[in-house]
This record gives C-alpha cells, structure tokens and sequence, in this order.
C-alpha cells in the first residue's frame, strides 16, 4: 500500500480503501459464517447470512437513491 500511494495517492487510497477493506470485510464474513455451520448452529449461521445479504443489499438500494 505504501508503495501504491507513493506512486499515485489516488490509486493508492482507491486500492487501500476499497480492494483491501471489501476483501478483508469479505473474508471475515466467510470466515465467521463458516465457523457457525462447523459449530452446528446452522439456524444462527442461516440467519447471519441472510440478515447481511438483505441488510447490504438494502443498504446499498437506499445510497443509490439519494
């Protein structure tokens, strides 16, 4: 990252921010979903899953509107 601002702060912050924090925030998404199915709380892993991909979407339709 540091190397990327160096260059070019806009592509470094563009990479830092939005690459690195969504595939950082993804594989914590994963990770603890997956970790709630091998524990066998599937009802708790299901709704996880589902309250974050309604929720996001939901949240995304709403930025896009304003």
């Amino acid at each position: 990252m540091g190397i990327t601002v160096h260059r070019s702060a806009d592509i470094g912050y563009l990479f830092g921010t939005g690459f690195a924090g969504a595939f950082t925030t993804w594989s914590t998404f994963a990770i603890e979903t997956h970790d709630l199915f091998r524990s066998k709380k599937h009802g708790v892993a299901w709704g996880y899953l589902a309250c974050t991909l309604i929720l996001g979407v939901g949240a995304a339709a709403i930025g896009n509107s304003i």
